[in-house]
């Protein structure tokens, strides 16, 4: 058995411990911020190795003790979102325009006024409030949407 333990500094200056763990032909290194809890690893890994050399029923898995390498998480946010805006089914990601549209392709046909509510939802489609995302509409955005149509008689209270 051997266990060779390596102090380096990295290019911040900071102090990095590697640990190599040599046993029965396995070969296993890893790189800790903290001393202690790289000696907890190389005895669990050297534990592992010796408990599976006798033994057939419990070989030894290395991928059981290395790390394993994780995305950046702001990658992870980004493809989550591009998942959601490529999307079919509706989400927050959407904006309020492909809203509409996805509602004009799948729901509009059991309306009964079919023609007035689908010119009604046109007028959304082509006013820039449609470019908003669903996920940022508020109350308060659609209540001085409505407002400013008024104030610009662009739309009717009375009807």
């Amino acid at each position: 058995m051997a266990i060779s333990i390596r102090k380096r500094k990295d290019q911040k200056g900071r102090t990095r411990w590697t640990f190599t763990v040599r046993r029965s032909g396995e070969c296993l290194s890893m790189t800790f911020i903290n001393k202690n809890d790289g000696t907890a690893w190389s005895q669990r890994v050297e534990n592992a190795i010796r408990s599976s050399v006798g033994n057939p029923d419990k070989p030894f898995n290395r991928d059981d003790f290395l790390e394993k390498k994780r995305p950046d998480s702001q990658v992870v946010i980004n493809n989550i979102r591009k998942k959601l805006e490529e999307s079919d089914s509706p989400n927050v990601e959407w904006t309020l325009k492909k809203g509409i549209q996805h509602f004009i392709n799948t729901k509009l046909d059991n309306f009964k006024s079919y023609d007035e509510t689908l010119n009604k939802l046109k007028v959304w489609i082509k006013d820039p409030i449609s470019n908003i995302k669903l996920k940022e509409l508020s109350p308060e955005t659609l209540y001085d949407w409505v407002n400013s149509r008024i104030k610009e008689k662009k739309i009717s209270i009375y009807n």
